[in-house]
């Protein structure tokens, strides 16, 4: 008897769940990478330097928009590594490209406000840039590369 009643298919709650977390990731990416873009335009046309004044202001923006970028990118790797969907490994390779891009513009911008010859805030400096690079863009390239090897 029991092998007559259908089992009731898992739906798409899951589905929507990770479209709606990947939705509520890419607001504060995108205003980080906003922040990046509009503090390179600055950087930019200061001539690759940032002015005396704006200097201290420039780092901590460029740190609060790298911390708005990387936790997202984190998310958004592990949503399209269990995505259901056959773009995702691409995806992810855009992923992996502007979060490592990102982090290594914020990387050069903020080299130029080290003092020379403060090598500990350097060596800091270098660092966490890494860390940022590798934990925000690995993710993701691995699912790409992993995904190209089996297709």
């Amino acid at each position: 008897m029991s092998e007559l009643i259908a089992q009731p298919s898992p739906g798409n709650g899951p589905v929507v769940l990770r479209i709606v977390l990947a939705v509520l990731c890419l607001v504060p990416a995108a205003i980080g990478l906003g922040v990046i873009v509009a503090i390179f335009g600055s950087f930019l046309s200061g001539g690759f330097r940032f002015t005396g004044s704006d200097e201290v202001w420039m780092q901590l923006g460029l740190a609060a928009a790298a911390i708005l970028v990387l936790p997202p990118a984190v998310v958004l790797g592990v949503v399209l590594r269990y995505a259901r969907w056959k773009r995702a490994p691409q995806a992810s390779l855009v992923l992996a490209v502007v979060t490592g891009g990102a982090g290594a513009l914020v990387s050069g911008m903020l080299q130029t406000t080290v003092i020379p010859g403060d090598a500990e805030s350097y060596i800091l400096l270098m660092t966490v840039s890494v860390a940022g690079i590798v934990a925000g863009a690995l993710p993701p390239f691995l699912h790409w590369w992993r995904a190209r090897d089996t297709a």
